[in-house]
């Protein structure tokens, strides 16, 4: 794909992203008036369905729980209630931190979901007691609350249902040899699983792939685990009901073929292909043999979206089953097309490259658009979708909760999709590394700093800064997730100080990839579209997520617009350009970014306040000590020998101090010269001679020389002052930028000495 044809992929994704999050950003408020009015936690259907004492929806309520839970919604939207119910009552509750406050949200999701749990009727509009279709809507809801934190994994066993159990003790009645006296959420997993597929039949029509898929997610999202003998016969079943609707649907067969069961049969065989090759819930490598290969569950899917409507919808085929009080349930178009992008949403199977799956979802992005509805009832407006499941109520275009929440679950899974997609084209296009299994960090060298009054070193700055508060977050598990800390850092000082090693290490002690942006990137279309591509990568760079971006060498890109500085127009309208981008890329939240210069003392004032980097470092020479110590970070192949020899002079303080100054890569060089030394027949002191007129021949070429301190003490008549006092004083960048002299003006060492008074740490 061109360069030009993949900006307009990426665009089309994202065009498509920004219709997806207009419509998911209602959700809180669609749902909000579907409560339960009296329990104030569970849901009713529609918006004139009565709320009874005692009486619960179990499928409506599991299907907005899980829509809930699954948009990391559920503790803000029932804290919401709390809110609105103690207002209306006049109640002022007991300020409380936010983390107590999401607390008493969670909590309430929780009592709702075992208030569903708990009740004692399982059915649903006429279905008997214990119906596969309710109780397995349940177990998927109950996979959702522990998969996205709500309830706590150890509950399996604690979860008494009892309906089910008044079932199971009149068969404990009747068996003598059963020690079973409560029927819990592991017993209801065991009594489905006993025949497998036949336990997922409904009133006698045949088992759904639909009712099977959710059961196994459920599973998977729970983390239970099932015998292997009924993976087994399940992987058997489900493999032959793929390769049947593949047949009809290829032969156009318009008697048999159901393109949603077909869809919903290969998102099951997807699942069980993952789970087995990961060793997931009891499934092992060996069931790979029974399902369908990727390519064949690709082309299902492709099939699928053949038969899609214009409209954007699928057309009802045959029904899961058929309720006595409200006639034939069929699996809606969002709750396949959910299940498709959760299986084939992801890098393994990915979606876009099926024929046809984009511009599907865009149609059904469209129907979405064109099929809200609006709703009054009792002076109280309703918002949300209808599945066409009962006319009257379509008709009077009066949305449904389960629905709405349905709908939401596949914009949700969509936003999630499109936006790794997006994602992984951006990193692609600027050539993202993945993070080194060298252990950069471990090799790099520390570097004393000057934090105010307080000594610290880089590395421990970082690790409370960045790697201890982000390390365990990866990129595919929390895309919604937002950075609560510092984000961002100005690395400055002498050149060869280890700035880009810096970020290289801190990407891959993370475990996030590293991104490289340079002046290049900017100008890489010419002078005259500097502008058009500043806005370009940033609005790329919005779109990254837990990845380390390094700006180097941009001091060009950012000098400052104060003291009548001569700078060409283009860079100064940069620089006022790049600012806002910068407090944008920081609000944000998502990734980490560093910038490295040589110079900070000539950018814009501006780019250096709050809210755009967190932290300023000043990333001078490691100490003579710290270069001993990692001697072998330098990768200089070093005689023991000549380690001691080089171990032994810097004892010595004035040598000491003269090591402290040599940057990286002149110590490097500095080794690599003293390497060449044949000291087989030399004497100890013979040895020393020739480090130390090696030592003299560098230190003529140092980039950082101290004797340019005495000189400006000299130039200010200040020679009997001590230097910390004299630095203090008089070694800032204002000072010595009004000097005549103009050695000592542009001395590296001088205006390293004014960086280091500099680094400070200043969230916003």
């Amino acid at each position: 794909m061109s360069g030009d044809m993949e900006k307009d992929f990426i665009n089309r994704l994202r065009d498509l992203r920004n219709r997806v999050n207009t419509l998911s950003s209602t959700l809180s408020g669609d749902l909000l008036p579907f409560l339960h009015e009296k329990d104030k936690i569970t849901f009713r259907r529609l918006p004139d369905s009565e709320s009874k004492d005692n009486d619960v929806n179990i499928t409506t309520t599991c299907s907005c729980l899980m829509a809930l839970s699954q948009t990391n919604k559920l503790s803000e939207f029932y804290l919401k209630k709390i809110q609105e119910n103690e207002k209306s009552e006049n109640k002022v509750g007991k300020r409380t931190s936010e983390r107590e406050e999401n607390e008493r949200g969670r909590e309430k999701g929780e009592k709702s979901f075992r208030k569903v749990f708990d009740y004692e009727d399982w059915r649903s509009s006429g279905l008997l007691k214990m119906n596969a279709f309710t109780t397995t809507i349940v177990v998927r809801t109950y996979g959702f609350l522990i998969d996205y934190g709500i309830l706590e994994d150890e509950n399996k066993n604690k979860l008494i249902h009892k309906g089910h159990k008044e079932e199971w003790d009149k068969i404990s009645k009747q068996k003598k040899d059963s020690e079973k006296s409560e029927w819990n959420y592991i017993n209801i997993i065991d009594d489905l699983c006993k025949k497998i597929p036949d336990n997922f039949e409904i009133k006698n029509y045949p088992p759904t792939s639909t009712i099977a898929y959710w059961f196994v997610d459920g599973l998977e999202r729970a983390k239970t685990n099932i015998a292997e003998q009924i993976w087994k016969d399940l992987s058997n079943w489900i493999s032959n009901k793929l390769y049947q609707q593949i047949s009809y649907v290829e032969s156009n067969n318009d008697l048999l073929m159901d393109p949603v069961d077909l869809a919903m049969a290969a998102c099951l065989c997807a699942k069980l292909r993952r789970l087995a090759e990961n060793g997931i819930i009891g499934l092992k490598s060996d069931n790979l043999k029974n399902l369908p290969t990727k390519p064949e569950l690709c082309h299902g899917i492709d099939l699928v979206f053949s038969k899609q409507a214009k409209s954007g919808i699928w057309p009802k085929y045959f029904p899961l089953f058929h309720y006595p009080d409200a006639g034939s349930n069929f699996c809606f178009t969002f709750e396949m097309l959910e299940a498709v992008l959760n299986e084939f949403g992801g890098d393994n199977t990915p979606i876009f490259e099926i024929d046809g799956a984009l511009k599907g979802l865009e149609k059904a992005v469209k129907w979405c658009e064109h099929n809200r509805f609006k709703y009054n009832y009792n002076k109280k407006d309703y918002y949300g979708w209808n599945s066409g499941g009962q006319i009257e109520s379509l008709l009077q275009r009066k949305p449904e909760s389960w629905a709405t929440a349905v709908v939401h679950m596949f914009l949700w899974e969509l936003d999630q999709v499109l936006t790794q997609k997006i994602e992984n084209k951006l990193l692609d296009k600027y050539n993202a590394i993945e993070p080194s299994k060298e252990d950069i960090w471990e090799n790099f060298i520390d570097i004393d700093i000057e934090l105010g009054n307080n000594k610290n070193t880089v590395k421990k700055i970082f690790e409370e800064e960045f790697i201890d508060k982000y390390k365990d977050i990866q990129n595919s598990e929390n895309r919604t997730k937002k950075l609560e800390g510092s984000i961002s850092a100005l690395l400055f000082g002498p050149p060869g100080t280890s700035k880009t090693q810096l970020a290289k290490g801190l990407a891959q002690k993370l475990k996030w990839k590293y991104i490289n942006i340079d002046p290049s990137n900017f100008l890489d279309k010419g002078l005259e579209q500097i502008y058009i591509r500043s806005n370009e990568i940033f609005e790329d760079l919005k779109d990254l997520s837990f990845v380390v971006i390094l700006f180097d060498e941009m001091d060009a890109l950012v000098q400052t617009r104060e003291h009548g500085a001569s700078i060409d127009i283009t860079s100064q309208f940069l620089t006022t350009s790049m600012l806002p981008k910068l407090a944008d890329l920081h609000d944000n939240k998502k990734l980490i970014f560093l910038m490295a210069t040589n110079h900070q003392e000539r950018f814009d004032s501006a780019i250096k306040r709050p809210g755009r980097f967190d932290l300023h470092i000043c990333m001078g020479p490691p100490s003579a000590e710290m270069k001993i110590e990692k001697l072998d970070s330098f990768r200089v192949l070093v005689s023991e020998n000549m380690k001691k020899k080089l171990g032994e002079l810097i004892q010595n303080g004035e040598n000491k101090k003269k090591f402290d100054l040599f940057t990286y890569g002149e110590f490097k060089s500095f080794l690599e010269s003293i390497n060449r030394i044949d000291s087989s027949n030399l004497t100890t002191d013979e040895i020393c001679k020739q480090i130390k007129s090696k030592v003299k021949d560098f230190e003529n070429t140092l980039l950082l020389r101290d004797d340019d301190l005495g000189k400006y003490k000299k130039c200010k008549n200040k020679d009997n002052e001590g230097d910390e006092e004299f630095i203090k004083n008089f070694v800032d960048h204002d000072i010595l930028d009004g000097l005549n002299d103009v050695k000592l003006k542009k001395s590296n060492y001088l205006r390293y000495l004014a960086d280091k008074k500099e680094s400070k740490i200043q969230r916003s």
